[in-house]
C-alpha cells in the first residue's frame, strides 16, 4: 500500500496519470501468454507453459523456456521474444524491469535479455548466468528506453553446450525506493512554486496547500519502507483528492484572471 500512495503523489508531481507500483508484464497464469513468445523456426526450443508447481515463483504457473545444443548458422542463438501489449508499453514511470528465473540444473545455464522499442533502440544484458535454483534478475531501466514505447522482450542462448531448460516467471516493471523519494520531493516544489499562497486562499484551500507540504515533508525525511501506517493514512487521504483540488485551484486562478 505505501509504495501504491506514494505513487499517486509521483503521478502529480510529473502531471502524468497515476500508476501502481509494479506493472505485471507476464505472470503466465494464463497459458496464452506463454504461447504469445515467438521461438525459432526450424529448432527444436520451445516457450510453453509450464504448472508444475515445484518450479513457479507465485500463482498456479509459469513458463518453461527449453533450448538445444547450439547449432550452426541461425540455430546458434535458440532463442523466445515476445510483443509487448500496447496497453504495457510506456515503462516511463517505473525504474527496474524484474524476472524470476527457476533453473532445475545443477550446471549454471546463461541467457541473454534483450529489450527493444518503437524506434529501434536496444539494451541487452549478455549471458547473464543463471545458478541452480531461483535468481530474481533486476535491470536498472536506462532513460534511453523509459523516454519511447517498449515494443520488443527476448531471450537468447548464444551457442549452448548442451540443452538447457529454465522456468521463468513474473515479468514485471517496478519502482525503486529512491525514485519515488524523488518523486515526493518534485511533489512539494510543484506545490510551493506554481501559485503563491495568496491564490490557494482565495480558493479556500489553503489549508490543503500546508497539509500537503507537512506531510511530504515527513516522507522526505523518512525511510519509505518504514514510513509509519498513520502517516501513510494521512498521505492516502489527501492523495484521493489531489489532483481535483490543483484542477480546481488552477480554475480558480484563471478566473481571476479574466477578472
Amino acid at each position: 500500500m505505501k509504495k501504491s500512495v506514494i505513487m499517486l503523489l509521483a503521478a502529480a508531481a510529473t502531471g502524468l496519470s497515476a500508476a501502481e507500483d509494479a506493472l505485471m508484464l507476464f505472470d503466465f497464469e494464463n497459458p496464452r501468454e506463454a504461447k504469445s513468445f515467438i521461438t525459432l523456426k526450424g529448432n527444436a526450443n520451445k516457450f510453453v507453459s509450464n504448472d508444475n508447481a515445484e518450479y513457479v515463483a507465485s500463482g498456479k504457473r509459469s513458463a518453461l523456456f527449453y533450448v538445444p545444443k547450439g547449432g550452426t548458422g541461425e540455430h546458434k542463438w535458440p532463442r523466445a521474444r515476445v510483443k509487448i501489449a500496447e496497453s504495457k508499453q510506456d515503462w516511463s514511470l517505473y525504474d527496474q524491469l524484474n524476472i524470476t528465473f527457476i533453473n532445475p540444473s545443477q550446471t549454471t545455464g546463461k541467457v541473454t535479455i534483450g529489450i527493444r522499442t518503437e524506434t529501434g533502440k536496444g539494451f541487452t544484458r549478455y549471458h547473464e548466468p543463471l545458478p541452480h535454483g531461483k535468481k530474481v534478475f533486476t535491470l536498472q531501466l536506462p532513460d534511453s528506453i523509459k523516454e519511447e514505447k517498449v515494443v520488443m522482450l527476448s531471450f537468447v542462448c548464444t551457442a549452448p553446450p548442451e540443452p538447457q531448460t529454465v522456468y521463468i516467471d513474473d515479468i514485471k516493471l517496478t519502482v525503486s525506493d529512491a525514485s519515488l523519494q524523488k518523486s515526493i520531493t518534485a511533489l512539494k516544489k510543484r506545490i510551493i512554486r506554481e501559485s503563491s499562497p495568496i491564490f490557494w486562499q482565495q480558493a479556500g484551500m489553503l489549508q490543503i496547500r500546508q497539509n500537503y507540504i507537512t506531510e511530504l515533508e515527513k516522507l522526505e525525511k523518512s525511510n519509505i519502507e518504514t514510513a509509519q501506517e498513520d502517516d501513510i493514512e494521512t498521505i492516502e487521504k489527501l492523495t484521493a483528492t489531489i489532483e481535483n483540488n490543483i484542477s480546481y485551484l488552477d480554475k480558480k486562478i484563471t478566473a481571476t484572471a479574466e477578472k
